[in-house]
């Protein structure tokens, strides 16, 4: 039984975003993804791409919700399931 892959390729990671490829090299460049270079070919560990992810989500909801809604989130590996429940909360 094959293990599951430990990293994302750039083609990989795009199709998980909903990005392109462009998206993704150009992001690379900017030093904003984190990523390894083997050679040529660049891979994506994908527990690191979850935690910037997460990182990215808590900060994209600090900075457009300040003091609302997201006072009332909680650092969990699931922001959406988070976020809906701060929602159920202040209806």
């Amino acid at each position: 039984m094959a293990q599951p892959a430990k990293h994302h390729t750039v083609k990989s990671l795009a199709e998980e975003l909903g990005c392109s490829t462009v998206h993704i090299y150009n992001q690379v460049r900017e030093g904003k993804l984190p990523h390894i270079k083997i050679g040529s070919s660049i891979r994506f560990p994908k527990q690191l791409i979850e935690e910037y992810l997460n990182e990215q989500w808590q900060s994209s909801l600090n900075t457009t919700m300040e003091g609302g809604i997201s006072t009332m989130l909680t650092r969990t590996t699931d922001g959406a399931e988070s976020f809906q429940r701060a929602l159920e909360t202040r209806a």
